[in-house]
């Protein structure tokens, strides 16, 4: 969910499921694909199918169905090809998604209002109606953020709800979700603020399945202003965690963990950093984060670190269910061209 152009998770057959947005050809178009892993090391037997073209794919969600296979959830924006902006659920009729239904659950022209836009995530699957939320735009200076719901796997006919809405360019970036312990939506994303040129990273938690009754809250407020990437998953006591990025100055930025202490994180805890990262450099940011669960019952986070000298992708290991000491491990590092991407994810395989 969010801006990550990469994401994985755990195939009804145990084996890695990799959803990936590429650029080919000349001029060039973007494709959204399927990679099935041929093992857990996903290094023989791999398949890899194209579900999606186009010029103007964006962001993009995966979540398992209820009948174990891959939905993906993309917003495809306008562009001067199509001048249509629309948000698509694929539905893979097979573990490798060598067959799917594509379904266009909302498109608007250009000029005929809000233009779908700035994230998508997707949860629920399992439930056989899935949930997806989304970013709205008009002329750039109307933001909203709204939640469909869908009535059938396919999502054949959907519900909206109006969450949020922000003139003056106040914008919403890195949408995230997951079904809290009550079956409704959990939903995270940064707010950026205008006047204060700040950016807020708010918890909206639904409290009926339309989210026509909610609460919000503010978890942080972050003083820099790049699109700051989080994760979410539900702790060991059944409540929400968010991992998340905090650009504190133009030379100091920290990895962040906070857990909820009731399913609406009405309260939380003080943030615990759990690393210190890049400062102000190329890519001045990291650009993707996950937190998910172990084998042993862990949590386990994974995200991009940046600087001057050297770029790492990390996984911050946790050596207990409640994260009070962990270990951190760098999987991959290079010079800053070469991991430049700033990608990682994670799921239990």
């Amino acid at each position: 969910s969010g801006y990550k152009p990469v994401q994985l998770m755990k195939g009804s057959d145990d084996l890695p499921i990799i959803a990936v947005r590429t650029r080919e050809g000349n001029p060039p178009i973007l494709s959204m694909k399927i990679v099935h892993c041929g093992n857990r090391l996903c290094n023989s037997g791999n398949q890899i199918t194209t579900v999606a073209t186009g010029d103007s794919i964006s962001t993009f969600s995966i979540d398992a169905g209820s009948d174990g296979m891959p939905l993906i959830a993309y917003i495809e924006e306008a562009s001067m090809s199509s001048q249509v902006a629309s948000v698509h659920l694929i539905h893979c009729k097979d573990v490798a998604c060598t067959s799917s239904d594509n379904t266009i659950i909302l498109s608007v022209p250009v000029g005929q209002g809000a233009q779908p836009s700035y994230g998508v995530a997707l949860a629920g699957g399992e439930t056989g109606k899935p949930y997806i939320a989304f970013g709205e735009t008009y002329n750039y200076f109307y933001n909203d953020l709204y939640l469909g719901r869908c009535t059938d796997l396919l999502c054949s006919s959907f519900t909206t709800t109006l969450l949020e809405s922000y003139p003056n360019y106040d914008v919403f970036a890195d949408v995230n979700m997951i079904l809290g312990s009550d079956g409704l939506p959990l939903i995270s994303y940064y707010k950026f603020i205008d006047s204060t040129a700040a950016q807020h990273l708010r918890i909206l938690h639904c409290r009926n399945t339309e989210c026509t009754q909610k609460s919000v809250t503010t978890i942080a407020q972050i003083p820099q202003n790049p699109t700051d990437p989080n994760s979410m998953m539900t702790g060991s006591n059944g409540l929400p965690w968010i991992f998340y990025y905090s650009y504190d100055s133009p030379f100091t930025g920290f990895m962040k963990l906070v857990k909820c202490l009731d399913n609406a994180c009405g309260q939380f805890t003080t943030p615990q950093v759990v690393d210190s990262v890049g400062p102000n450099s190329f890519p001045p940011y990291p650009r993707q984060n996950t937190i998910a669960y172990n084998a042993n019952g862990n949590p386990v986070m994974s995200y991009f670190d940046s600087n001057d000298i050297k770029n790492a992708i990390k996984i911050a290991m946790c050596r207990d269910p409640q994260c009070n000491d962990f270990n951190i491990v760098n999987m991959a590092a290079g010079p800053p061209l070469a991991l430049a991407g700033g990608l990682s994810s994670l799921a239990l395989i």
